[in-house]
């Protein structure tokens, strides 16, 4: 069998390849651009995540809702955490006010008093347990009544 090939038959393959060429380029397109758009729609949701959680390495202060309040070892010595991230160390002879913030999972207490030596912090808070340890050694707290 023979096949005869005429200038019109020659055309209609030619087109029928450019046809199936363009058609296989469009799908390859098309399948790029959706990856492209999954890809970048994971990228905004992870970003939005990490925006929407809490990052407790922030610059800005963080405050503990357990920790505000009053705290004594002994009835003599209280430290009083306000919610605005300010305080004051009671003491029998003074009151040393302080502001105070949480960084990279450490309490910093800044006395107003520059006299009075700033200090950081690791802690622990339970309802009514206040740990703070730091060089200087160990120091529990409980909560004191108003």
């Amino acid at each position: 069998m023979e096949v005869k090939l005429d200038q019109e038959n020659i055309k209609k393959m030619k087109s029928n390849y450019r046809n199936q060429k363009k058609k296989v380029r469009i799908i390859i397109t098309l399948v790029l651009v959706l990856i492209l758009i999954v890809l970048i729609g994971i990228i905004f949701f992870k970003a939005r995540n990490k925006n929407n959680s809490s990052n407790l390495n922030a610059e800005e202060p963080r405050v503990v809702p357990t920790l505000v309040g009053k705290w004594t070892t002994d009835g003599n010595t209280i430290y009083a955490f306000n919610e605005d991230g300010r305080g004051v160390l009671i003491v029998p002879v003074t009151n040393l006010p302080f502001t105070y913030k949480f960084e990279n999972n450490r309490l910093f207490i800044d006395f107003e008093n520059e006299d009075s030596e700033d200090t950081y912090y690791t802690y622990e808070v339970t309802e009514n347990k206040l740990t703070l340890k730091n060089i200087n050694g160990i120091f529990e707290f409980s909560r004191a009544e108003d």
